[in-house]
């Protein structure tokens, strides 16, 4: 019993989801939610993610110049 309902939800993934993701046009729906939003909604997401990412751009790079001063320092 176990085989065959894991054959049967293979048969459905492998056949079936194509064609259901192909119905559902994501792009068109989150184009959809973003444009129904506020602007200063969208700001204000777009900056907090932008924030984000910058912090941890900026960590990143002032561990990888810590790592490089140190290894300046050992070789010197």
């Amino acid at each position: 019993m176990k085989e065959i309902a894991i054959n049967s939800y293979k048969t459905i993934i492998t056949e079936q989801l194509p064609t259901m993701m192909d119905s559902i046009d994501i792009k068109k729906i989150v184009e959809d939610r973003i444009n129904g939003m506020d602007m200063s909604d969208t700001e204000k997401i777009t900056y907090s993610v932008l924030n984000k990412e910058l912090k941890a751009i900026v960590w990143l790079g002032a561990l990888l110049g810590g790592i490089i001063g140190l290894a300046n320092i050992i070789i010197l």
